[in-house]
């Protein structure tokens, strides 16, 4: 059913609680664009300044007039780098450019806390997410340190954050306002910034404590088709969430994502649609082997120290014996634009196939061990994950995670004699452009499905008497290898 915004109410902490901070400006309680350009005119940086936008009061105060003219005179231009690890705080950034309706994810996979861990949060492996200029899955921020005990747990849990709960416990268990009895320590195993997509993977401990231990691993994988597949009839950028969970007995998981202020959220079986007033559209679905339910309850969330607003919180449940495996997926349509995903069964294979369905393109995405090579409809690999894109049932634009081999129905084959990071292959009209980091071979057996083929930037003609041509890199650069 249909779930209203949730009530406009601000609650304050009382001036006995520390008070509210005291706002001496117009902007949003989050924006930190100020620091950002007082940043960029200390040190000179064009990168900042394009994200900082126009000076602030602030520069004014702290930099004075100087400061301003030498902010004015530097040239802002776009960062150079889209994603990004950052590996010594933990976090992972996924982007896709650098306009105000870029989609992100920014995900949290490092240390629980600095020193004594006063200020961290049991939130390992959560993320926020923004699209189409909003951002959608947002933290709720800290509220408060000592004015109310519940609700410092409260937003310091893992309840309060874009993870996963198992059997009603914290990751992480708290001992006092600013220690922690129980801690969980995070590690990442993987990280791709790769072209056309972003890779992310990691794993916690916390839920090892319980009597029968239970490992979380989530893998994220952020498709970014760019702007040469992004027509409004094609799906643009999107996550794939996978959440597998190491255990023998029964167990209870929630998977919880925090929605922004403002927004409607509809629950209805396995899915969640989020609406917000322009009419764009966050559509979030998730499938497991036990499939989830979905359920709508409220939170808060705090956007500056001592204040908080109501909220929504997107909740999805299920139960299940031994080694358990969530999908989830996490699409953005611009003015409510119908999405439909369907899991699809693929014979004699663990892996997990799904048909994601929008006007004239079809997504596939293929979940699997990273061995055993696996079919969904038109697309099949023995990867660890790939997706694949077909516009008009003709294929366009394919990535690969971690496997050796990559085909499609209409003739394209990628394969390798070493197992791969990452690969991706695109196709415009009869070009079929190739990168991939470490690949040796890779093979065109179909004449019909290119006259022009770029592997790394080495482009080859392909002959009109040829029915079939190989490909391999001796060390030295791509060269034909076999054509027949």
């Amino acid at each position: 059913m249909w779930i209203t915004r949730p009530d406009a109410t601000t609650s304050f902490l009382g001036d006995d609680d520390g008070g509210r901070l005291i706002k001496l400006g117009e902007r949003a309680l989050d924006d930190f664009r100020d620091t950002l350009g007082i940043g960029a005119a200390l040190f000179g940086r064009k990168d900042w300044k394009f994200v900082a936008g126009d000076a602030t009061p602030e520069m004014l105060w702290l930099l004075g007039p100087d400061g301003i003219s030498s902010y004015d005179e530097i040239r802002s231009e776009p960062p150079r780098q889209l994603s990004r690890a950052f590996d010594v705080g933990g976090y992972y950034v996924l982007r896709d450019g650098w306009s105000k309706d870029s989609s992100y994810a920014v995900v949290d996979c490092g240390p629980h806390g600095a020193l004594a861990c006063g200020h961290a949060h049991s939130d390992a492996l959560a993320f926020e997410y923004a699209a189409l200029g909003k951002t959608w899955l947002v933290d709720p921020g800290t509220y408060t340190y000592t004015g109310d005990a519940e609700s410092r747990d409260t937003f310091r849990g893992t309840g309060a954050h874009n993870t996963v709960i198992v059997d009603g416990q914290p990751q992480s268990i708290p001992a006092g306002s600013f220690s922690w009895g129980k801690i969980a320590r995070a590690s990442m195993s993987d990280f791709i910034a790769g072209d056309g997509f972003d890779y992310f993977e990691g794993s916690h401990n916390g839920y090892e404590r319980l009597d029968d231990p239970v490992r979380h691993k989530r893998a994220i994988f952020f498709v970014k088709p760019g702007t040469r597949f992004s027509s409004p009839e094609h799906l643009s950028s999107y996550l794939t969430v996978r959440d597998n969970f190491t255990a023998r007995e029964h167990h209870r998981y929630e998977i919880r994502y925090h929605i922004s202020p403002g927004c409607s959220v509809m629950a209805n079986g396995n899915r969640v649609i989020v609406s917000e007033p322009r009419g764009d559209r966050l559509n979030i679905s998730v499938f497991g082997d036990v499939m989830p339910r979905a359920r709508i309850e409220r939170g808060w969330v705090s956007r500056a120290y001592g204040e908080r607003v109501r909220s929504l919180v997107a909740v999805f449940e299920a139960e299940g014996e031994g080694p358990q495996q969530f999908t989830t997926f996490i699409i953005p349509s611009i003015n409510g634009k119908p999405i439909h995903i369907e899991p699809t069964p693929l014979a004699d294979t663990l892996a997990r196939g799904f048909h994601i369905a929008s006007e004239k393109s079809l997504d596939l995405v293929l979940l699997g061990d990273g061995s055993t090579m696996a079919r969904c409809g038109p697309l099949a690999t023995d990867g660890l994950m790939a997706w694949g894109r077909f516009i008009n049932n003709e294929f366009e634009h394919a990535c690969l995670v971690r496997g050796q081999n990559l085909e499609t129905s209409d003739g394209i084959r990628f394969n390798s004699s070493s197992h791969l990071k990452q690969c991706v292959i695109q196709r415009f009209g009869n070009w079929i452009e190739v990168s991939s980091n470490s690949a040796n071979r890779f093979s065109n057996v179909e004449r019909e499905s290119a006259a022009r083929l770029a592997i790394n930037g080495a482009t080859f003609y392909l002959e009109r008497g040829w029915q079939s041509a190989r490909f391999a890199n001796d060390g030295s650069g791509w060269k034909i290898s076999n054509a027949s």
